[in-house]
């Protein structure tokens, strides 16, 4: 079991995917841990255009893999989506050089358990050449926290590199001013390995892999004992 899991999360791992470089995804998680007693949970975007012009972006959900009992919807620019809605209505605008935070998308467990996976696809509406695809994995876990997560904006976690990881691997970081946070190392499902004080609102922090046995590990961002962010760490 343990292994097919590996597997099916290696998978949606390497579907996580940004073209481009003009427009990113930050501060957002690919793996969410839910207790079933959970009513919902909503996780914030923050989209940075770095490019010189304004663009015109599109939503688009490609995967709603819903383990029964389960529902998910999304929003994008002033509106909100259904269950059942998979595209956005139109377009929405990100000045140049400007961060948008308008995108949501809420997971309802309904008391019910299983693994649920979530595909998101934003591309530019003049240049499908920019776009960024998220594959976000809900895992149902009954020691998680009861009240939903609302993750908070300002928070950024880099995948970490190289990758995979041998002796060491780098994760870059943004916290918001005046927030303390710590790196958490942990097992994909199991034990917490190594906690590391985050001593600057931005920087640039150095995990120790050499130890690990060869395997896929969670690096979490966390404050006030909440995760904000967590990216997986694949040790070679």
């Amino acid at each position: 079991m343990k292994s097919t899991l590996l597997f099916f999360l290696t998978l949606f791992f390497c579907m996580t995917t940004s073209f481009g470089q003009v427009f990113e995804l930050v501060g957002y998680p690919d793996t969410v841990f839910y207790n079933p007693a959970t009513a919902s949970i909503t996780l914030k975007g923050k989209f940075n255009n770095h490019d010189t012009l304004a663009r015109d972006l599109k939503a688009e959900r490609t995967l709603n893999d819903l383990a029964p009992g389960h529902k998910t919807n999304f929003c994008w620019g002033p509106t909100c989506y259904g269950p059942n809605d998979n595209k956005s209505l139109g377009t929405w605008n990100i000045a140049a050089g400007y961060s948008d935070t308008t995108y949501k998308l809420t997971f309802e467990p309904n008391s019910q358990t299983g693994i649920t996976t979530v595909a998101m696809y934003f591309y530019d509406n003049e240049n499908t050449a920019d776009f960024v695809r998220d594959t976000i994995v809900f895992i149902n876990d009954p020691s998680a926290a009861i009240s939903g997560t609302d993750k908070a904006l300002g928070f950024s976690l880099s995948n970490p590199y190289p990758a995979p990881a041998q002796a060491f691997a780098y994760v870059n970081y943004e916290l918001p001013s005046g927030i303390t946070a710590q790196l958490r190392l942990s097992e994909l499902h199991g034990r917490d390995l190594h906690t590391q004080p985050l001593n600057a609102f931005a920087g640039k922090a150095r995990i120790e892999t050499g130890d690990l046995t060869a395997g896929i590990y969670l690096i979490s961002l966390v404050t006030d004992n909440r995760i904000v962010g967590s990216v997986k760490l694949i040790v070679k």
